[in-house]
């Protein structure tokens, strides 16, 4: 009975862990592009940028998805926290631009201290496809926020 329960196991491990290195092809489909979020965890600070909204309301983190090729404004949201007690900054910025069909884009980050500048890249040439914005990393809001990210995320196109 032991080694029928061991023997389960190894086959459960390698099937789960074959599955995380097998190597599927994630096509982009006819008239869409793919958007991929930032995300650094260092041992000092966690940066995250992403897309702030999905079928226009606002979302706590975005994974690549596919959108529709075209022209869009898009809200993209900033988040810098600290691993221990210190400073934690936010930004929220709009981009609006063209997305060509087929491509796969990503989102970019340089910070300078309290500033920070976010752009859209293609993600297999690094060629910069945006506007390249810079602004002030600000602490959350206390109130109001919620009603403010909501209203933003309806006038953007995603």
């Amino acid at each position: 009975m032991n080694k029928l329960k061991l023997g389960l196991a190894i086959v459960t491990c390698l099937a789960v862990t074959s599955c995380g290195i097998t190597p599927f092809k994630r096509d982009i489909a006819d008239g869409k592009f793919r958007l991929e979020s930032f995300h650094i965890p260092y041992k000092t600070l966690d940066t995250r940028i992403y897309l702030m909204c999905n079928k226009k309301k606002p979302v706590g983190w975005a994974v690549a998805k596919q959108y529709p090729a075209g022209k869009h404004s898009l809200w993209v949201k900033v988040d810098v926290k600290p691993r221990s007690m210190g400073y934690r900054g936010q930004a929220h910025i709009n981009f609006e631009m063209e997305f060509e069909a087929g491509k796969n884009y990503r989102l970019n980050k340089k910070a300078d201290g309290r500033n920070i500048t976010v752009w859209i890249e293609e993600k297999d040439t690094g060629i910069v496809k945006s506007k390249v914005i810079t602004t002030y990393l600000h602490q959350p809001m206390q109130y109001g926020e919620k009603k403010l990210r909501l209203r933003q995320c309806q006038r953007g196109t995603i």
